[in-house]
């Protein structure tokens, strides 16, 4: 019973995380790292998938073993929620109490991201 729960909660917030790739208010890494959460408690075969995949994997296991976010996941975060700010909050027809969660939901997610110990992100390696 406790298994199908956290496995839809995991699908549900990879759902959320995979809209956020297109959507700059949802940071799609947090969204990861949670659904690695409920996976490793209802499905073992997707939390092993999830941990493989090249963009969002090495985010989850450095989270996970040492609870930290690499810079440049920081930055990207604050600048990426910071804009997707700037389109609802310059319309007019948007009502302002979706204004205010928005830019609450925002700085709330900015303010867990910046708050947790960070290390220096990896070179790139791409010349």
């Amino acid at each position: 019973m406790v298994r199908p729960f956290w496995l839809i909660l995991g699908l549900l917030s990879l759902l959320i995380g995979f809209v956020g790739i297109f959507l700059p208010v949802l940071p799609t890494i947090p969204f990861a790292i949670f659904s690695a959460f409920c996976f490793e408690r209802g499905s073992p075969r997707l939390h092993q998938w999830i941990l493989r995949q090249p963009i969002v994997g090495p985010a989850i296991i450095d989270w996970k073993q040492n609870r930290v976010i690499p810079l440049r996941i920081k930055w990207l975060v604050l600048i990426l929620a910071s804009s997707g700010l700037v389109f609802p909050l310059s319309r007019p027809f948007i009502p302002i109490w979706v204004k205010i969660g928005m830019t609450g939901l925002v700085l709330w997610i900015i303010g867990f991201v910046w708050l947790q110990k960070s290390k220096p992100s990896p070179p790139s390696s791409k010349v």
